[in-house]
């Protein structure tokens, strides 16, 4: 799978991008702002900030050092997000 790509996004996907674009806002960065600071391309990254394809590890670093957030957290609250707005199954 090439870098940044997912055919089928998680809904862990989905709560890290939105983790990050949570932190975009508190810091008033846009995404031409990421676009301009990384090495990513303005198609990717709108991608992965809606959460359509999983950031990479070289991706999220580079991202979350201009947003100055820990990957660690990022990854933390997703998980937690994504926990938590998931269906519940239920025991019969």
């Amino acid at each position: 799978m090439a870098r940044g790509e997912n055919s089928n996004p998680t809904p862990m996907t989905r709560a890290a991008a939105a983790v990050i674009r949570a932190q975009m806002n508190v810091l008033q960065i846009t995404q031409a702002d990421l676009v301009r600071d990384t090495s990513m391309s303005q198609p990717m990254m709108s991608h992965l900030l809606k959460g359509h394809n999983v950031f990479d590890l070289a991706q999220l670093d580079e991202v979350c050092a201009l947003l100055k957030i820990n990957p660690a957290d990022v990854l933390v609250h997703a998980r937690e997000n994504a926990t938590s707005h998931a269906p519940r199954h239920q025991e019969k």
